[in-house]
């Protein structure tokens, strides 16, 4: 949370500019009595993040969930499910990098982007 607001990447990062802590949290033990100890594998959200840091606005959540709540993802709609591009490609076991890359540089449409397997090369003898 600190690094994230206090941070030296804070002017280039836009999302954190004006982010505030609730003053109680710069003492640790009031932030770990509101909070609790973080679980490994979780980190600490903001639940509107139009709000600062503080015990009504924040919980913790899986890491890989709170990467999925990003502006930089980029949310579609496929087969009636909406989801971030990178969760599409875990239902459909493509590799995110090999979608990213059919979006961006090949400028194919997102669906088929995701839906169209990686090509094997085939097996020299």
């Amino acid at each position: 949370m600190w690094s994230r607001v206090r941070g030296p990447h804070t002017g280039k990062n836009k999302c954190y500019v004006g982010v505030s802590v609730c003053p109680e949290w710069n003492s640790y033990e009031s932030f770990k009595e509101d909070m609790g100890e973080c679980q490994s594998g979780y980190s600490l959200e903001r639940i509107d993040n139009s709000k600062g840091y503080g015990p009504k606005n924040c919980k913790w959540i899986p890491i890989k969930q709170q990467a999925s709540n990003t502006a930089r993802n980029k949310i579609v709609t496929l087969n009636g499910k909406t989801a971030t591009i990178s969760e599409h490609c875990r239902d459909y076991g493509v590799e995110p990098d090999l979608v990213f890359d059919r979006i961006n540089k090949l400028r194919w449409d997102t669906e088929k982007a995701i839906t169209t397997p990686k090509l094997r090369a085939p097996k020299c003898k």
